[in-house]
This record gives C-alpha cells, sequence and structure tokens, in this order.
C-alpha cells in the first residue's frame, strides 16, 4: 500500500531536519539585524542591512561548487548530517560573539552560516529525488516548501519576539540557536538512507571552472536552463522584499521587531501555502501553466504593498499574497530542476542552481541598495521598483518560452469548463 508521504519516518525526519534549519538560518539573521537597530543609527542601518543579506548569500557562490561536488561523492544522507554537526559549531560562535557584543564581526557569522547551508542545499535536494518517486515529487517539494517556511515563520517569528524580551541580553536569545541545532543533528540521523556517492566525481579547486562545466551539461536542455534561470529570480524577489521589510517597519511603520517577525511570517506562511496549493494543482506532474500567473500576481501584491503597505493590516495582507503567489510561481520549476537534472551529476547540477540563486540575491541587494541611496527612494518605493521589475521580467520569459503562456492558456480554460 502506498502510505502518505507525511507518514513516512525518514521524510518526517527529513522534514523535521529542514524545519530546524530553516528556522536557525532566520532566527540567527532576524535576531543578528535587530541587535545592529539597538546599536547603529539610520545611515549605519542603510549599509548593514543589506549587508547582512549579502554576508549570509555570499557563501553560495563561493562554497557552492564544492558543495555540489560532496553531494555527489557522498551519500546525501551523510552530507546532511556533516552539515548539521557544522551548523552546530558556527551557533556557537555567534554565541560567543553576541555575548562580546561585536556588532560588525557578527556579520562573519552570517558569512559562516550562509556556508553552512551552501553545504547543506545540495544534499537536501538531492535527497528527495533519490527517495521519492518521479510521480510524487511535486507533492514532496510541496510539503518540503511549506515546512521550510513554516519555519521561516516560526523563526521570524520568534526572533522577533526574543529581540523584544531578551533585548538586554542578547546572548540568551542566541542561544536558542545553539539548541535547534542541537536537535537538529539529532533529527538527521532518523532519514532514510540514499544511493551511495560516485567514486568518479571530479573535484576540481577552481569553482568558476567546475560551474562553466556543469552549465555546459546543463545547457544541452533548454528547459532545464530556463527553469534554472526562472528559479534564481524568484529567490531574487524573496531576498528584496525580506530585507527591504525591516526597513520599510523600522522607517515608514513604526513598528517593533514583532511586527517585523509578524510580517516576515506571513511571507513564509504564503509561501509555503503557495507552494503547497502549486503541488496540489500539479496532480502529480510539473505544471508549468502556474509559472506566469504566479509571476504577475506577485509583482501586482509588491506593487500594492509599496503603495498601501502604510497600513499594518494592508501591510499583512499584500505579504501574505505575495508570498502564496511566488509559492505558485516556484514550485514548477524547483520540481523542473530537480527532474531534469542528469542523476550522475544532480548534487553539480543543484550546487549550480545555488551559485545562481546567490547571484540572483547578491543583485536583489545590490537594487535594494541603489534604489534607496542612488535613487533616493523609501521602502515603499523600493517594493514598487521590485513590481515593476517582476512584470519586466516575466515579459521575457513569456518570450523566450512561448509554451509558458500557452499553458497558462491551457490552465484556465480546463479550470473554466
Amino acid at each position: 500500500m502506498h502510505r502518505p508521504l507525511y507518514r513516512r519516518q525518514g521524510f518526517q525526519a527529513f522534514l523535521a531536519t529542514s524545519f530546524l534549519g530553516a528556522f536557525n538560518d532566520n532566527f540567527f539573521k532576524l535576531i543578528v539585524t535587530c541587535f545592529a537597530i539597538s546599536k547603529l543609527g539610520k545611515e549605519e542601518l542603510n549599509t548593514y542591512v543589506p549587508l547582512t543579506g549579502a554576508m549570509f548569500v555570499l557563501p553560495y557562490l563561493l562554497c557552492s561548487s564544492y558543495a555540489g561536488y560532496l553531494a555527489d561523492r557522498f551519500e546525501k544522507r551523510r552530507m546532511l548530517i556533516w552539515t548539521k554537526q557544522m551548523e552546530l559549531v558556527v551557533m556557537l560562535f555567534g554565541l560567543w560573539l553576541f555575548h562580546c557584543q561585536a556588532v560588525y564581526t557578527l556579520l562573519a557569522a552570517l558569512f559562516l552560516m550562509g556556508a553552512q547551508s551552501a553545504f547543506y542545499s545540495p544534499a537536501k535536494y538531492g535527497y528527495i529525488p533519490e527517495t521519492l518517486d518521479e510521480s510524487d515529487l511535486p507533492n514532496g517539494n510541496g510539503l518540503t516548501q511549506l515546512c521550510t517556511f513554516i519555519a521561516i515563520i516560526v523563526g521570524s517569528w520568534a526572533g522577533g519576539v526574543i529581540s523584544r524580551i531578551h533585548g538586554s541580553n542578547w546572548t540568551l536569545g542566541a542561544f536558542y540557536c545553539v539548541i535547534a541545532a542541537a536537535i537538529g543533528i539529532g533529527t538527521s540521523y532518523f532519514t532514510d538512507k540514499t544511493h551511495p556517492g560516485s567514486p568518479t566525481a571530479h573535484f576540481a579547486w577552481n569553482p568558476v571552472q567546475t560551474h562553466i562545466a556543469t552549465l555546459k551539461t546543463i545547457g544541452r536542455n533548454r528547459l532545464l536552463l530556463l527553469s534554472m534561470l526562472c528559479n534564481s529570480f524568484f529567490w531574487y524577489i524573496a531576498a528584496l522584499f525580506q530585507n527591504n521589510l525591516s526597513l520599510m517597519v523600522k522607517q515608514e511603520l513604526g513598528g517593533s521587531e514583532q511586527v517585523l517577525g509578524g510580517l516576515l511570517g506571513a511571507v513564509g506562511l504564503g509561501i509555503g501555502l503557495g507552494c503547497l496549493v502549486s503541488g496540489l494543482l500539479s496532480r502529480r506532474r510539473i505544471e508549468y501553466g502556474l509559472i506566469l500567473p504566479g509571476g504577475v500576481f506577485t509583482a501586482l501584491s509588491a506593487i500594492l504593498m509599496g503603495t498601501l503597505g502604510a497600513h499594518l493590516t494592508a501591510a499583512f495582507v499584500f505579504s501574505a499574497a505575495l508570498g502564496f503567489f511566488a509559492g505558485i510561481y516556484q514550485l514548477p520549476l524547483s520540481t523542473s530542476v530537480q527532474k531534469h537534472s542528469p542523476a550522475s551529476k544532480r548534487g553539480s547540477c543543484l550546487a549550480l542552481g545555488n551559485a545562481m540563486d546567490c547571484i540572483g540575491m547578491l543583485l536583489a541587494y545590490f537594487t535594494q541598495w541603489a534604489l534607496l541611496n542612488l535613487f533616493g527612494l523609501k521602502a515603499s518605493g523600493v517594493f514598487v521598483g521590485l513590481g515593476c521589475i517582476t512584470l519586466l521580467v516575466l515579459l521575457v520569459i513569456a518570450f523566450q518560452a512561448p509554451a509558458f503562456p500557452r499553458k497558462s492558456r491551457d490552465l484556465l480554460f480546463r479550470a473554466a469548463r
């Protein structure tokens, strides 16, 4: 009998491990941001906040080729365990820096946390197609993304609450990250065994050379390449929206850290539910017709956030809406990357995808910096700019992949019947 995914013990352990990792990423990043807000002035924050995002994602660009090699060379489950152990070491380092009140040195801890996540990611997303049937991939990815973004909700909310409660004792707040990392090590041991690693996997010190070789492999499959590029744009949207939200709460909404945590939680819940709904609508196949509609409504939500988000209720509604439609946009793309990546080089392909995602996020932080400092926009104006940029990118996607608009029309006709 075919058991539902959520009832399989190994998959449950995988979801728990992923949940705790995403929780720690967002909890730690938020308390670092809130700590900086309590210590720095407005001008310093306009530089520090984009830096927090950049320092977290830069390791994806620097380390992804090595992470891909390890994910191909060794069993995915073993990599999950190793990277969770690495997370504990990083969190202990962060705990010490909070104790020292080292606001700028905490950027180094964010860099190391990003490196840990960079090595974890190819193993995480390579684990799914190795342990699930192909027909289960959409729902499996939907559940994984839902779990991940619920963790983002809880981590963001908890980060805001802890920052408010323990604002005079930041070391205690950081201690919770150590506990979560230790529990994550335990859950990783209960995940399912995966395929043995490939002893023939090629290691290269030059990450650019590795990525170029992988890109040549991916370039033979236009759908795979397009899926990876479009997926990287999702991370551009997510990074710019998340990083800009902290400034809008501080400078325009006049809200507390708890309000920021709640808004980030609304985005995370929206993305998780959007991915889950997208998986259900896919009906055990990849539904490319969801990509463009999801993207259009994501853009409109960003524009509405910028024009009407000064009211707190509206900010919650549009944050959740943007997350929901972004999740619908993203799930077919991530599933397509998993399905079409060659099995023997899946780790390297996913690692290249991480590097591309990193470039997208770094571009997002540069965009935020430019709109704030060069164009003199407020945070609300940055959201409007994000919506306009998204519409332009979707127009390019429609021209580059005429099958996407056609599949969207077919999906609409099926729904109307």
